[in-house]
């Protein structure tokens, strides 16, 4: 799980969580609501397990913010398996 915070004025902007079963989640900070889903087995069309903690990366311009999470996955099939670095981005306009 990781808290994502706003490097310009401190807030709360989102909870990121991801589970061993390889599905991650954004929620917002303020309403709890789910903002986006993804699916590592889906995507993969493989079995996933999440191999790592989740780590943000927040990158700030002038057209607003963009965080980069990154996890680690093993993914499996009946014929082989594979360990892949994600990197999922998720773009936030100004306040």
């Amino acid at each position: 799980m990781v808290l994502a915070r706003c490097p310009q004025c401190g807030n709360c902007t989102g909870l990121y969580v991801a589970a061993s079963g390889g599905k991650v989640a954004c929620f917002g900070a303020s309403s709890g609501q789910v903002n986006w889903t993804f699916d590592v087995s889906r995507d993969s069309q493989k079995q996933a397990q999440l191999l790592s903690t989740p780590a943000l990366v927040m990158e700030v311009d002038e057209n607003g913010s963009r965080n980069l999470l990154y996890f680690g996955s093993g993914l499996s099939s009946p014929l082989n398996s594979n360990a892949v670095l994600y990197c999922l981005q998720d773009e936030l306009s100004a306040h």
